[in-house]
C-alpha cells in the first residue's frame, strides 16, 4: 500500500500549480480569467511581461491583457491543457 500515495519518480515531490504560476517566465503560455459583462471568461495568450502584481499577456489575435496573478489559472508546460481548462477555453464557459 506505500506505493499508492507516492510520486512517479521517487524522492521528487510534485510541484503544485501555485509553484507554477509563482514561477512562470517570459514565453510561457498561461490560462487566465477575465470579468467580462459580469461574468468570468477564460482566456489563453503568451505572458510578454511579470511585474509583482500582474502580468502582461498577448492573445493569438494579439489582444494585450493585464491580469493579476490570482487570475492565472493555469501555466501550461506541456504540449495539452488539462481537459477542464481546456474545455473552458474552447467553450467560452462563463461563471468560473
Amino acid at each position: 500500500m506505500e506505493g499508492i500515495h507516492s510520486s512517479p519518480v521517487q524522492g521528487e515531490a510534485k510541484q503544485t500549480r501555485q509553484f507554477y504560476i509563482d514561477n512562470m517566465q517570459l514565453g510561457n503560455v498561461v490560462a487566465f480569467t477575465i470579468s467580462k459583462d459580469g461574468h468570468q471568461t477564460m482566456l489563453s495568450g503568451r505572458v510578454r511581461s511579470i511585474t509583482p502584481e500582474a502580468v502582461t499577456v498577448q492573445t493569438k489575435n494579439g489582444s494585450i491583457f493585464y491580469p493579476k496573478k490570482d487570475q492565472v489559472v493555469w501555466v501550461r508546460t506541456g504540449t495539452r491543457w488539462p481537459l477542464g481548462i481546456y474545455n473552458a477555453l474552447k467553450f467560452g464557459k462563463k461563471g468560473i
